[in-house]
C-alpha cells in the first residue's frame, strides 16, 4: 500500500470516535480528496488486519491496534519530515548567499551584545528555560529531526533575558528577515554542522555569568554559520557544473 494513503487510513481510523467500516472510510477517505470504492476500502482495511495494525469489533468496524498506533507515528512523522524540508528548499530559493550573509553580519553584531547582557542579567526561571529548550533541541538532532523551532525559542529566550527591550526588538526584526530559522538548520543539516552544539557553549557561558565569554561564543556562532553558508553554497556550485 502506498504510504501516503495508509497514513491517510490509519489516520481517518484513529480520529474517529467509533470503529470504523469500509463505507464510513470511504466517505472519510472522500473528504481527504482520495476517492475508493467501498469494495477497495474493505479491502484496505482486510489487509491492516493482517498486518496486525487494525481489528474487528463485532460488525461496527475496526479500531487501531497498539501497533497500528505505533505505525501511525513513524508515518506522521516521516510526512511531517517531507513536509518542512520541501518547505526549507522553497524558502532556501528565495534567499541568495549574499542576502543571507548580510542577514548574518547583523545578527552578529546584535546578538553578541545580547549574550553579553544575558550574562548580567538573565533571571534563573528564563535559564531554566534555556536549558530546556536546548534539551530538546538535543533530542530533535538525536532522533534526525529538524530543531529549527528550537533555534529559534532559544535566541528568543537569550533577548528577553537581556533585558533591553530595543535589543529585543532589533533581535527579533533581524532574525524575522526572510524567516530564516529553517533555511539556516537546514543548511547546517547538510554540510554536517548542528546549532544546538554552539547554543550549549552560550548557554553554559551566560549561566557561568561570563559576559565577554558570552559574547565571544555567540560570535563563534555566527562566524559558524557564516562558515556553513559559503560552504554550501561553494557545494550546491560544483553540483551545478556539468558532470557535478
Amino acid at each position: 500500500m502506498e504510504r501516503e494513503l495508509e497514513y491517510l487510513v490509519l489516520k481517518a481510523i484513529a480520529d474517529s470516535a467509533e470503529p470504523m467500516g469500509s463505507w464510513t472510510l470511504r466517505d472519510g477517505l472522500a473528504q481527504a480528496g482520495v476517492r475508493l470504492s467501498e469494495a477497495t476500502a474493505g479491502r484496505i482495511l482486510r489487509e491492516l488486519d493482517k498486518r496486525g495494525l487494525t481489528e474487528r469489533r463485532g460488525f461496527r468496524g475496526r479500531v487501531l491496534t497498539p501497533r497500528g498506533q505505533e505505525r501511525l507515528q513513524v508515518l506522521a512523522r516521516e510526512r511531517q519530515a517531507s513536509h518542512h524540508q520541501h518547505a526549507f528548499l522553497e524558502a532556501l530559493r528565495a534567499h541568495n548567499r549574499e542576502q543571507l550573509l548580510e542577514i548574518l553580519e547583523a545578527r552578529r553584531a546584535i546578538e553578541g551584545e545580547v549574550a553579553r547582557l544575558a550574562a548580567l542579567r538573565a533571571p534563573p526561571d528564563l535559564l531554566e528555560e534555556m536549558a530546556r529548550v536546548v534539551d530538546r533541541h538535543q533530542a530533535q538532532v538525536a532522533a534526525r529531526l529538524t530543531g529549527w523551532q528550537e533555534d529559534a525559542a532559544f535566541h528568543r529566550l537569550l533577548a528577553r533575558a537581556a533585558g533591553n527591550r530595543l535589543l529585543l526588538a532589533a533581535s527579533e526584526l533581524v532574525r524575522e528577515e526572510g524567516q530564516l530559522s529553517p533555511v539556516l538548520e537546514y543548511i547546517r543539516g547538510r554540510v554536517g554542522s548542528v546549532m544546538v552544539t554552539d547554543h550549549r557553549t552560550i548557554l553554559d557561558r551566560v549561566a557561568a555569568r561570563d559576559p565577554e565569554g558570552a559574547q565571544q561564543a555567540m560570535a563563534r556562532h555566527i562566524d559558524n554559520i557564516m562558515r556553513d553558508v559559503l560552504r554550501f553554497w561553494a557545494e550546491k556550485e560544483v553540483e551545478a557544473q556539468p558532470g557535478g
